[in-house]
């Protein structure tokens, strides 16, 4: 009888052993198994089309080509949430979450700081969930080098969320497409310089849409101009009809030729007609827009100076990177080592500061021309862009002057005539202003030199910039 029943115990045990091997994981992928342990790669597709978005594959595979920190034109992304950070609904009503093709935490695509359907804010942190499929439109980055994602601060938005393009199921009017590279030729449109952020010295085109009346653009803008008062901006779109706020850029006139013929509230019937600008793209309002405006071209007629029409000139010189063939004198000697006048490379302009190592100083310096032959031509003009800010007394700090007696040394010992300029400095933030002077009086006469005139003192010390220098 005992034997009988260890024989059992064995058997008992035996089959209690074959049983639970069945549910031990094998050590390896099954190859009969289909869905054992691989991973299969997404491939790129799609055109970034409104019709043909890329999917998120080919979106980051497009944005890491990208140089560090340069935006895309605005494209269409395809992809579903895969975990959303924030929804802020207080203040910037966006959103940052992840998305991918697949759904999951591979190969994701950062949307940071997106507005909702049809370019709203967000009201509520359920709008969006996870597992949603989304169509993304807007510019991306690739930031820093590194990391792909959306332009921030509600330069994108959600297109179309689980195929519906509005909360009610209809459609929105998708932006107009990104077009241009900023020259004459190929001017950029007002979404491709939206998507751009920043640039200087570089065409815009758009149409004149309204202007801002106030100090927001969210709250001031005016999509008409027959109560019009304002004349330092006016609104553009990529369209005539365009009243989004988002998909505008607010153009500061500066008060020269270019405002006098651009804004709308002596040009009531400019509302709605193109206009071609030159100047940089950079925030104004709080949004992407346009300042420094030294040329443009709306109704067949233009205002300003023309850039780039100096093939002919005189002298040209930008001071993007150096001097050039100007020399600087001291009428004051400074300290060894120590310079008022330099190239400012990173602002592209020649800058002239006596404020040095936090030290206002005591100096008198001047940026003086080559010599200048005016004697075969019956015209000549001067025109540059200029900015400054800190001075005391603008007039009695920086002047521009002509000589035609002076060879070297200190400036004293020439004879040298103030010039009367189109425009000054602000003195109140770094726009630059364009600016002519007429040389009509120094016209047949060989030896001509411009001169800009820097002071300060140990009380006040500002910084004077100077850019796009053109006698012709």
């Amino acid at each position: 009888m005992k034997k009988l029943f260890y024989s059992l115990l064995v058997l008992a045990m035996a089959a209690t052993t074959f049983t639970s091997c069945e549910d031990v994981p094998a050590p390896y992928n099954d190859p009969n198994n289909n869905g054992g342990g691989t991973t299969t790669e997404i491939t790129p597709a799609g055109s970034g089309t409104e019709a043909d978005p890329y999917n998120v594959a080919a979106a980051l595979q497009k944005i890491k080509a990208l140089a560090a920190n340069v935006n895309s034109e605005p494209i269409y992304v395809k992809g579903k949430i895969v975990s959303i950070k924030s929804v802020e609904t207080q203040t910037y009503g966006n959103a940052t979450y992840y998305i991918s093709d697949d759904g999951t935490a591979k190969n994701q695509l950062y949307i940071y700081q997106g507005y909702y359907l049809g370019n709203k804010k967000f009201t509520a942190e359920d709008q969006i969930k996870v597992g949603d499929e989304v169509v993304i439109y807007g510019p991306f980055v690739n930031y820093n080098g590194n990391t792909p994602e959306t332009v921030g601060k509600g330069q994108t938005y959600i297109y179309s969320l689980n195929g519906k393009k509005d909360e009610n199921g209809g459609g929105t009017t998708p932006s107009v497409e990104a077009k241009g590279d900023g020259t004459e030729a190929s001017p950029y449109n007002v979404t491709a310089a939206i998507a751009k952020g920043t640039a200087s010295n570089v065409y815009t085109k758009g149409f004149i849409v309204g202007y801002i009346y106030g100090k927001t653009a969210k709250d001031g803008a005016r999509f008409s101009s027959d109560t019009c008062t304002v004349t330092s901006n006016v609104l553009i779109a990529a369209t005539a009809t365009e009243k989004d706020i988002t998909k505008c850029m607010p153009v500061q006139l500066p008060a020269n030729a270019v405002r006098t013929a651009v804004n709308l509230k002596d040009n009531k019937t400019h509302l709605g007609k193109e206009v071609l600008l030159y100047g940089e793209i950079t925030k104004y309002y709080g949004q992407p827009g346009i300042k420094s405006v030294t040329y443009a071209e709306i109704d067949g007629k233009t205002a300003g100076t023309k850039p780039g029409a100096a093939s002919d000139a005189i002298l040209n010189e930008t001071f993007a990177t150096s001097l050039g063939k100007f020399t600087v004198a001291n009428e004051v000697d400074l300290a060894a080592g120590t310079t008022v006048w330099q190239a400012d490379t990173k602002y592209k302009c020649a800058k002239a500061t006596a404020y040095i190592n936090k030290v206002r100083v005591t100096s008198d310096s001047w940026l003086i021309s080559p010599a200048l032959d005016l004697s075969s031509v019956t015209k000549a003009t001067l025109s540059f862009e200029q900015a400054g800010r800190y001075f005391g007394t603008v007039a009695d700090e920086i002047k521009v002057l002509v000589s035609t007696d002076y060879n070297s040394g200190k400036p004293s010992t020439a004879t040298w005539t103030p010039l009367t300029l189109s425009a000054t400095v602000t003195n109140k933030d770094f726009t630059f202003v364009a600016t002519t002077a007429d040389l009509q009086a120094f016209v047949g006469k060989a030896n001509v030199r411009i001169a800009f005139e820097y002071k300060s003192t140990t009380t006040t010390a500002g910084t004077w910039q100077l850019r796009n220098l053109i006698v012709k």
